[in-house]
């Protein structure tokens, strides 16, 4: 039962910045690192910190389309979060929520107040392939490379939104170019979800040609020996509805236990 003598929380929009130690202190404390698709939206959006008492005790992040996707108080206030999850959503006029199923609390939450709720994509965290990468000779990978652009652009849907995000990740070097005897196959792409964590989000794109020969499953297995020998973490995650890529990355040894939910209020 919610007590009625709680004070009213103050809800104050701040630049990212701001949030930084205490995102640190939610990110630590996730059993499963942040999803990629949920941290391009922590960044477009907006951030809130949560004060009592002229004091922060907590913050919330909502999308740029008003969508919650991330919530987090300091222990002495975690007793408080219903009353203040309610607060949020009815003053922020909240309507929406993308929540990962390992984030406790807040899914908590979401169920107890959700209309109604659907998978968005599952998420891959743990990878079980025991035997090692064995490097195809027959396949080349490289930098991807300004030119390349206009050879990649047919086939980004599922991986990239616009051709702009594509010549990003070209010009940080985050995307392997894949080929054979000159022919382009594919590309895989690497890229940090935070930068100075372990943790680096891949995908693959297959040419429309060469699909359902196995090489992507190859170009899974390379990114994922790639990062290990950099001393990083793979992790990645698809849409509900991609099955293709879901297979692909099952295929090539990784397994979900969790996801991505929509929860509507």
């Amino acid at each position: 039962m919610i007590n009625p003598g709680i004070p009213k929380y103050v809800f104050t929009e701040v630049p990212i910045e701001s949030l930084y130690h205490l995102r640190n202190e939610y990110l630590n404390g996730l059993v499963e690192p942040q999803e990629l698709f949920l941290e391009l939206k922590v960044r477009s959006g907006r951030h809130f910190l949560i004060f009592i008492d002229g004091g922060p005790i907590g913050y919330f992040i909502t999308s740029s389309e008003n969508v919650l996707i991330e919530i987090f108080l300091t222990d002495p206030y975690i007793t408080q979060i219903e009353y203040i999850f309610k607060e949020i959503v009815n003053r922020q006029h909240v309507k929406r929520a993308f929540t990962k199923t390992f984030d406790y609390l807040f899914l908590i939450m979401c169920l107890t107040y959700q209309k109604s709720s659907k998978i968005l994509g599952p998420v891959f965290r743990d990878f079980i392939k025991s035997d090692g990468f064995l490097e195809n000779t027959n396949i080349s990978h490289r930098l991807g490379q300004m030119e390349d652009i206009g050879k990649l652009l047919p086939f980004i849907e599922g991986i990239f939104e616009s051709g702009d995000e594509l010549r990003s990740t070209i010009v940080n070097k985050n995307l392997f170019v894949y080929e054979m005897m000159g022919v382009n196959l594919g590309f895989g792409i690497f890229q940090p979800v935070i930068p100075g964590r372990v943790e680096y989000d891949i995908g693959m794109a297959v040419h429309p040609i060469y699909r359902m020969q196995g090489i992507g499953t190859y170009i899974i297995r390379h990114l994922v020996d790639f990062c290990n020998k950099n001393g990083w973490r793979p992790v990645c995650g698809c849409a509900q509805d991609n099955c293709a890529s879901s297979y692909t990355l099952e295929k090539a040894g990784f397994i979900t236990r969790h996801a991505i939910v929509d929860f509507s209020f």
